[in-house]
């Protein structure tokens, strides 16, 4: 049985012949009837998912394989990086190196010679030893409303519970477990908000029950929809401000209701791991659930392992032997991100390997999706803003009160501030904030005790400056308003 995905919609629509083929296999014994389904998804993450196994063997290759020791010092994590700052390919790494539903002398092979491999009794623990549930978030679709949202994980679900198709012939699993699975599958129009929220859940239970063992989850773009709904542009408000904020609301309660039951189940699933740019507080209240929320560049343990560290700078700058004055272009444009209290910088991986490519510097990170296209040029009314970005756009340091991860009032704020609807009373410092998690901003040099403190922002890398200083030229060009004599250059 071949399914095919359109471009539709997320995952694209199936058939309903597809759908009675499914159903005359329900109850069949032979598994070898259902395990060709082949999966032509739209979605390009899908096209990625063996992109540890394609890089490892490259020049570019930056070892980051400890990373999967880390994580088991935490029952789960959120941990929160810019765009392509390795995210995706770490979660594919972990997946990868615990997945007990692979070829094992494949994937020895891969992970053969990395930093991991020679810690030995970790590896005959834990290589190729876990029931792993792995998806994306991602919304392919927009999402303006709650229904849209619930429409968006219902196809997320249907995606799940096809990969996890051999649960419908597991003799672990009785009848009426049987029926609910395909319910997700043949009936995933129809199911209840309620049963999406559970959808992961239930489908991690399932996993547990026929592998004997608790599941492993790992989740890329956790916050993908709540970001979109801040900022992207096909995402604006249609309806009035108040009105637009109970969606917003109902957006990151419904993302709390997906993420607490996995998150509480201790018996069925040993961690939650997730990634995204922002750091979400879902004010999850049982207090025996250890979710580590971690920000970017936050944690030192952590941060070497999102993006080039200085050390993974030098060996590629040996590596590709760049020359004098290109290491210089290179540090001039691309100079890390520092933590919060200088003990750790990383770079953009993105930008550092277009650079050794190119061998000269230029807006490669900026240009994937350039900070315009946030829609932040009308925010440029607002004089705080647009005070504080002419301030770090002259490489000057600008202070902030920086809070832990955003909660849903915080999205709120965000939300009033993207959309022009700010006053006196709004949060400005929650903006530049988020922009520190989005890779535009970073930690300056001035002292800060604790991320609960006041802490000092500045740009970056020229990079980013050359970002700022075009959109700034074209506020002031549009506004016909002298530019300041630091922008004319």
């Amino acid at each position: 049985i071949v399914f095919c995905y359109t471009s539709a919609s997320l995952f694209g629509s199936i058939r309903q012949s597809q759908l009675e083929d499914i159903a005359t296999v329900d109850n069949q014994s032979n598994v070898s009837s259902v395990v060709g389904l082949q999966f032509q998804s739209q979605d390009p993450r899908d096209s990625r998912s063996d992109e540890f196994k394609k890089i490892v063997r490259t020049k570019l290759f930056a070892d980051k394989t400890l990373l999967i020791r880390e994580v088991f010092c935490y029952d789960s994590l959120i941990i929160a990086a810019p765009r392509y700052f390795g995210k995706t390919l770490n979660l594919n790494m972990i997946r990868m190196f615990l997945d007990n539903n692979q070829n094992r002398s494949e994937v020895q092979d891969v992970f053969a010679g990395t930093k991991v491999w020679s810690h030995r009794g970790f590896v005959e623990k834990h290589f190729c030893s876990y029931p792993l549930l792995s998806c994306s978030f991602r919304a392919r679709t927009e999402v303006l409303c709650l229904k849209t949202m619930v429409d968006t994980y219902r196809r997320i679900l249907l995606e799940l519970y096809y990969k996890h198709f051999y649960l419908n012939h597991s003799d672990k699993l009785n009848q009426n477990q049987k029926s609910t699975f395909r319910r997700y599958i043949k009936a995933h129009k129809n199911l209840t908000t309620v049963e999406v929220a559970n959808g992961v859940k239930v489908l991690a239970v399932f996993m547990c029950l026929h592998h004997e063992k608790k599941v492993t989850i790992l989740i890329d773009d956790y916050d993908d929809i709540v970001l979109k709904n801040i900022f992207d542009e096909h995402y604006k408000t249609r309806v009035k401000e108040e009105e637009q904020m109970k969606v917003t609301r109902k957006i990151f309660s419904f993302l709390q209701s997906v993420l607490t039951p996995i998150l509480q189940d201790e018996d069925h699933i040993e961690r939650v791991i997730m990634s995204g740019i922002m750091n979400l507080d879902f004010h999850i209240k049982e207090t025996n659930i250890g979710l580590k929320n971690i920000g970017f560049v936050q944690n030192n343990r952590l941060a070497k392992y999102y993006g080039f560290t200085e050390e993974d700078v030098v060996e590629l700058i040996f590596k590709f032997r760049l020359e004098r004055d290109e290491r210089l272009e290179l540090t001039e444009w691309f100079d890390g991100y520092c933590s919060s209290d200088r003990k750790t910088k990383v770079y953009n991986p993105l930008s550092i390997s277009e650079f050794i490519m190119a061998r000269a510097g230029s807006g490669f990170w900026t240009e994937t999706k350039p900070f315009r296209m946030l829609g932040i040029l009308p925010l440029l009314d607002n004089p705080t803003i647009l005070d504080r970005l002419v301030l770090v756009t002259n490489k000057s340091e600008i202070i902030i009160y920086m809070k832990g991860a955003f909660t849903v009032d915080d999205v709120v704020v965000l939300k009033r501030t993207a959309e022009n609807w700010w006053d006196e009373r709004t949060n400005m410092d929650l903006f530049f904030q988020l922009l520190v998690q989005m890779g535009y901003l970073t930690y300056g040099s001035g002292d800060s005790k604790s991320l609960e403190n006041e802490v000092p922002l500045r740009i970056p890398n020229e990079e980013v400056r050359k970002e700022f200083i075009s959109l700034l030229h074209e506020y002031f060009d549009l506004k016909d308003i002298k530019r300041p004599d630091i922008l004319d250059e």
